[in-house]
């Protein structure tokens, strides 16, 4: 139920935010580290170390950017000129627009 109505208000935040003055690689920046430490208190709470092999750190970095960084930072640019309640819809669009490619592209086939 919280996730439910942290992930329905973090749209209406994002427009306050922006519209109050935030800039966008600011906001997104902020929100980055953020969530970065309080994984990294949780990994290190759970295992105790950070297991990460150095040869995957590339791949990592550009994950984080084009699957993280850069969709946050254009979500809160549109936001200014956007309503939160569509910026909500485009969001929640997503996986749709996902599984139609993928079923058009032949990777995912229907089964019954």
């Amino acid at each position: 139920m919280s996730l439910g109505i942290s992930w329905g208000l973090s749209f209406s935040i994002m427009k306050i935010a922006v519209n109050s003055g935030g800039e966008p690689f600011s906001i997104a920046f902020w929100q980055a580290i953020i969530s970065a430490l309080t994984l990294l208190i949780i990994v290190l709470l759970k295992y105790g170390k950070l297991n990460i092999d150095r040869s995957n750190m590339p791949l990592i970095i550009l994950l984080g950017f084009f699957g993280s960084a850069l969709p946050c930072v254009l979500f809160y640019w549109t936001a200014k000129v956007l309503s939160a309640g569509l910026l909500s819809i485009t969001v929640s669009f997503i996986p749709i627009i996902t599984y139609l490619l993928a079923f058009i592209l032949k990777l995912e086939i229907i089964s019954t």
